[in-house]
């Protein structure tokens, strides 16, 4: 009698623990529902009320390539317009090969290709278009008044772009362009 009592007095305990259990996880997964609306709500109010910032936290949490089609969605770059993305904006390095240039550290501009608005510019190629810009997935495509439009790929790791790969108008191999200091 006394061993059924101590089953019993264990098996109790066992439904015990198993309730107590599943209502840690009922309300753990409740609470975490909770924080993703909030969570939701907040980026749904950035998105509106300050974009910038909206577009600061993609960059940080989902890396540039979501940055860069939450930025293409905002300012209606799915149709060329005059102005550069911001992020492109300036003096690029060109090299023939890849590189690895360490972090924060900017190359000299011995090569530049720059972009500004509604111009790409070459200088040692004498090369100034005027043009339009728009974005198609993780390329920004440039669009010049006359001839052919031609894409630039965003190479990026985590939150910031690495590189840039081009074949400039006139070459026939891709160039790669890493920001440079003037």
């Amino acid at each position: 009698m006394a061993r059924s009592l101590q089953r019993w007095k264990l098996a109790r305990e066992t439904v015990y623990l198993i309730a107590a259990t599943i209502a840690f996880f009922a309300l753990y997964f409740l609470f975490l529902g909770h924080q993703n609306r909030r969570a939701a709500a907040f980026l749904q109010n950035q998105r509106t009320e300050h974009p910038n910032e909206y577009l600061n936290e993609v960059r940080k949490l989902d890396g540039f390539m979501a940055y860069m089609a939450e930025f293409a969605r905002q300012n209606h770059l799915d149709t060329p317009k005059l102005n550069a993305p911001i992020f492109i904006i300036g003096s690029w390095t060109l090299r023939d090969h890849p590189e690895r240039i360490p972090v924060g550290s900017k190359p000299d501009c011995i090569n530049p290709v720059i972009f500004e608005y509604g111009h790409f510019k070459v200088p040692q190629r004498n090369l100034d278009l005027a043009v339009l810009f728009s974005i198609e997935g993780n390329k920004l495509v440039i669009h010049p008044e006359a001839g052919t439009a031609f894409p630039v790929t965003l190479v990026a790791y985590a939150a910031s772009i690495d590189h840039l790969e081009l074949k400039v108008p006139g070459s026939t191999h891709v160039s790669y362009a890493y920001r440079c200091v003037e």
